[in-house]
């Protein structure tokens, strides 16, 4: 059996075997807000986390966004962010720096991203 849960200031984790229970209990920082600008509609920007953050929020504010992982695909191999949703990751492993590759369907738009670490 196993059990997870997060709130904005840290997440717990519980896994039970036959012979060994192991509690987790992680917190974070105050979060930081980044604003990121995108100048050119349909033009690839990359965005790189610090290798401390262990969660993040993403919204872009008024635009869709095509993301992809690998650079040169955000215009083909992508997933579509719409203006006014957000993503977020909750769980990056210690260590692991996020890059996103994104495009946004309209100019001089601006993505919006909490972090914490």
């Amino acid at each position: 059996m196993s059990f997870s849960t997060s709130g904005t200031s840290g997440s717990l984790s519980l896994a039970l075997t036959s012979d060994n229970i192991n509690l987790t209990l992680e917190t974070v920082s105050q979060p930081a807000i980044l604003n990121f600008p995108i100048e050119v509609a349909n033009e690839e920007y990359e965005l790189t986390f610090p290798a401390n953050t262990k969660r993040f929020i993403l919204k872009p504010r008024d635009c869709n966004l095509k993301i992809a992982f690998t650079q040169g695909t955000s215009g083909t191999t992508y997933f579509t962010l719409p203006k006014g949703s957000y993503w977020s990751e909750n769980s990056i492993a210690n260590g692991v720096t996020v890059t996103i590759y994104m495009q946004s369907t309209k100019a001089n738009s601006l993505v919006e991203a909490i972090l914490w670490s």
